[in-house]
This record gives structure tokens, sequence and C-alpha cells, in this order.
């Protein structure tokens, strides 16, 4: 996940370390996924979830760590902020192919794919937007999920519930943290964006257990 202002000084010395790990414990992670998956929804929304992990935290890692020329940097600069929403869609697949119901789920999955979509397009196309607006988006796609609640609430219990939404506010904290640079405790070493990383890595996490325990193997 990129700042705009990434590479206008020195980088902290821990930029983009926790999205190698996270990027590992994706890959290993996927397995997982597939072997409790008990019916063909189930193993397409666990693919697809976990491929948005990868994808998402692979792009990060190689962005923050290797050192671009200018051009290549753009594009991944780029791909990096396209790759937010692409997790965002992601995780809202397999609770959408396997806890909603088809009129629910089909209709949400739909929407949800189609905004990222355009929002990916936009990304590609129109870089340059404020930082405020790109953040605005992905958190407002990121509690679409609200217009179904009632809807969850009837298929999900409260521990699961309970994960869903602290995973949701904990990637929500850290966009705010993206958005006001702030709190930036050590910027040489572990600075904002460090901490918007982490929080994003629990709220990932959260969304893993999540899925790993309660939605696939349903």
């Amino acid at each position: 996940m990129t700042l705009t202002d990434d590479f206008t000084g020195q980088r902290p010395m821990l930029r983009g370390v926790s999205h190698i790990g996270a990027a590992i414990a994706a890959m290993l992670g996927t397995p997982l996924l597939l072997l409790v998956s008990d019916s063909p929804r189930a193993y397409v929304g666990g693919t697809i979830f976990a491929t948005s992990l990868m994808l998402l935290y692979g792009t990060s890692a190689a962005y923050h760590r290797i050192t671009w020329t200018p051009l290549f940097r753009t594009i991944i600069s780029r791909m990096d902020d396209s790759m937010v929403l692409v997790l965002i869609a992601g995780t809202y697949t397999p609770f959408c192919l396997v806890v909603l119901n088809n009129a629910w789920g089909i209709t949400m999955l739909s929407v949800v794919w189609g905004v990222a979509g355009a929002g990916v397009i936009m990304n590609l196309a129109r870089p340059e937007r404020p930082r405020w607006l790109r953040v605005a988006f992905y958190v407002i796609l990121g509690w679409l999920a609200l217009v179904s609640a009632g809807e969850l609430a009837a298929r999900l219990s409260a521990g699961p519930l309970a994960l869903l939404v602290l995973g949701g506010a904990l990637y929500s904290l850290g966009a705010i943290v993206y958005a006001v640079g702030k709190p930036d405790p050590w910027p040489r070493v572990f600075g904002h964006l460090e901490v918007f990383h982490v929080l994003v890595i629990a709220g990932s996490a959260l969304h893993y257990s999540l899925v790993a325990i309660y939605v696939l193997p349903s």
C-alpha cells in the first residue's frame, strides 16, 4: 500500500518489512482455506480471498522494498493502490458465495466487484486524485457490507460477527492513519505508514480466521 510522497525522503528502515511477512503468511495460509472448504462455492470463495491477500501483500512488499526506476515506480504504485480494492472485493467474495442467500449474495458480489473494478481503472488512469478521496472510496466500499447487515446477523452468530466488525474497524483505523499521516512514532525506522501496515495486517488476520473457521467449513 502506497503513499504518494513515499519516496520524497529516506524510507524508514522497516518500510514494507511487515508486508513481506504478510505475503508469506498468505501463501502458507492458502492451502488451509482450500482444505477446510466443504463445497464448490466455498472453494471458489476461499481461492479468491486467498489470492487477493497474496496480491495485496506481495505487491506492497515489492513496491516498498525494491528500488524502482521512476517509470516502474509509477506503475507499481498504481498497482499497489489498486490491490486495496482487490482485497476488499476478495474479502466480500466468500461471504457472498457461502453465507448470504443467492438474492443478497449475487447482488452484493456484482456491486462490490463492479465498484472495485471501476476504482482500479480510475487508479490506473487518474492516479492524481487526492489521498483523502481514495481513502474515502476504500472505506465506503468496505462498509457497504452494512447494507446486508440484517442478513449477515441472521446467518452468523455473535462471535463471527464480532470478528467481521473488528476486522473492518482495524482496516478503517488504518485508513485514518494513512490519510492523516499520524502517528509517526519513529520516522527513520517505523513511521506512520508502518503503523498503517500493521493495522491492515491485523484486520486481515481477523478476517482470515473468520473465513477459515466459520465461513468456508459451514
